[in-house]
């Protein structure tokens, strides 16, 4: 006897072949469930035709109750191998009973109903296999003896109920097993299971090339008119640059410096014109450089409060001994002998300096024209610095388009103590931007030419500037734009839309996609036949 193990996508004209070149005649077919055999009864008949044609008989064993009903009712032998166990003598060797005489053994006394029971049992298995259609046994009745049991078999009369009993544990058994199987393998594909689709799509190359304009007036892009709205970035800025003076000079300077003047006599002010004197307790004169108006003072509870103001002096006389400073209190010679004299007053909180008699440096033609350079560059730098912060990403902007102009440059050619004079700088910057969001959406509506389906990859614009005029906010641009039109496709979008969907409806769905080149689908493990619920499990990658 042999048997066959059929394939669930085997065909019956496969089945068929194998069983005709099988040696043995009796063959039993193991049959899978929901093998495709098993679809119809014209597929059984054929298999019975053939079979009988060449001298087999066949018999069915399968799990799948379709099947074996479509064998029963074409009177082919089937059986469940898992609950139908019993009847496994019907496939196995028969031995025939040999006429020779038996074994006579001792005779014990044996109820009778125990030997009748024995007699039935033997007429039973007898006629059972008579009626299974397996070769029959020619039994003679004179050789159907009494059942002599030997003692020890008498003494254990519960051997029937505990077959039964281990029959019943062992199918338990496996069936607590295949649901430790199941349960595992649905854990695996409910939390572990994992999905990946690999998608191609169709690619073209595409290249454009045209002529832009940049208008700072335009308040919205006109593709029409290939115009792109524009934006002025502005920066300015003022530094102080010193610089070493490398000239030598004989100099009589004068020391300079800031007076605090006090009205503590009326509510009214009082006007001092400019070179008005204030003397210092040692009878240093200061003059006032321009005319100062000293504000009223104010009157709370019948009480003066002085009101003051700041005004620049310089030294009456030049020499470094009218480096002065700080001093509480100097006087108004010219309020001498009048009530003024002692309410109006003045105070030098930070001490006075610049006064110098003999040699000095002093700033050559060439020290100064450096120091500008150098306070121009530093400026132009400064600038933009500042200026490329200001521009946030979304914004183009070409370095050859940028106006930076120096609106002042003041020298100070007096030296400090060191030797330095010092330079005072105000300088401009200025450009014109686009948001480059604008023209790429623009090429890109040119790439796909209305078709939504599409969009444009891997865009590279090179820019050529052919006109610039910042102060009147144009420019004028040309460019070559090239990049590839393919599917316009969200992974994000299609997880969503895949997820719990079994792998037939994904692979339908994934041929659907609009110009597909190929794809693959690939799951773990390899029998799940689901895409996972859990989009996070459903890894696509797209090229």
């Amino acid at each position: 006897m042999k048997k066959i193990f059929v394939r669930r996508d085997e065909s019956v004209a496969e089945l068929v072949e194998k069983i005709i070149s099988a040696e043995e005649e009796d063959i039993v077919l193991v049959i899978p469930n929901a093998s495709g055999i098993g679809r119809a009864v014209s597929s059984f008949d054929l298999i019975k035709r053939e079979s009988e044609a060449a001298g087999k008989k066949i018999f069915v064993e399968s799990v799948d109750e379709k099947i074996l009903a479509l064998a029963k009712s074409l009177r082919i032998e089937a059986l469940h191998p898992l609950f139908e166990a019993g009847r496994k003598s019907v496939l196995s060797d028969i031995v025939q009973v040999k006429a020779a005489n038996p074994a006579v053994f001792p005779e014990k006394r044996v109820s009778k109903k125990l030997r009748k029971q024995k007699e039935e049992e033997v007429s039973l298995n007898i006629e059972s296999e008579e009626e299974s259609g397996a070769p029959k046994l020619h039994v003679r009745t004179a050789e159907v003896r009494r059942v002599v049991e030997s003692p020890e078999e008498t003494s254990d009369s519960s051997d029937g109920r505990g077959g039964i009993r281990r029959k019943f544990m062992f199918v338990l058994v496996l069936l607590g097993f295949i649901f430790l199987v199941g349960g595992g393998i649905w854990v695996v594909n409910r939390f572990f299971g994992t999905s990946s689709i690999a998608i191609h799509f169709k690619k073209a190359p595409w290249t454009h090339e045209h002529a832009f304009l940049v208008d700072t007036s335009a308040k919205s892009a006109s593709f029409a008119n290939y115009v792109l709205p524009g934006q002025f970035f502005n920066e300015e800025q003022n530094f102080v640059n010193t610089a070493h003076a490398s000239g030598l000079k004989n100099v009589s300077e004068r020391a300079i410096g800031v007076i605090t003047i006090y009205n503590a006599y009326s509510s009214a002010p009082q006007q001092l014109v400019a070179t008005t004197r204030f003397e210092t307790p040692d009878g240093k004169i200061f003059r006032l450089s321009q005319q100062a108006i000293v504000p009223g003072a104010k009157i709370q509870n019948g009480k003066i409060i002085p009101s003051s103001i700041e005004a620049a002096i310089v030294a009456d006389a030049p020499g470094s001994a009218y480096n002065l400073g700080p001093i509480p209190r100097l006087t108004i010679p010219g309020f001498k002998g009048s009530p003024k004299y002692s309410s109006f007053y003045g105070e030098i909180v930070k001490p006075t300096k610049g006064g110098f008699v003999g040699q000095k440096a002093v700033p050559t033609a060439a020290d100064i024209q450096a120091a500008k350079d150098k306070t121009a560059s530093i400026l132009k730098t400064s600038l933009e610095f500042k200026l490329n912060s200001d521009i946030t990403s979304d914004f183009k902007q070409f370095d050859s388009v940028r106006e930076f102009r120096i609106t002042k440059l003041s020298v100070n050619e007096s030296t400090d103590e060191n030797g330095n004079f010092s330079v005072l700088g105000e300088a401009k910057i200025s450009t014109i931007g686009f948001r480059e969001a604008d023209i790429r959406e623009f090429l890109k509506s040119i790439a796909i030419a209305g078709d939504t389906t599409l969009t444009l990859e891997d865009l590279m614009i090179e820019y050529r500037v052919t006109k610039a005029d910042v102060p009147g906010g144009k420019l004028s641009f040309s460019t070559v734009a090239s990049g590839t039109v393919t599917t316009d496709f969200s992974s994000d979008g299609f997880r969503e839309e895949l997820a719990g969907r079994t792998i037939e409806e994904a692979r339908f769905r994934v041929s659907k996609l609009p110009g597909l080149s190929d794809a693959k689908i690939s799951v773990w493990p390899i029998w799940l036949r689901h895409v996972p619920s859990d989009v996070k499990r459903i890894k696509i990658s797209v090229d």
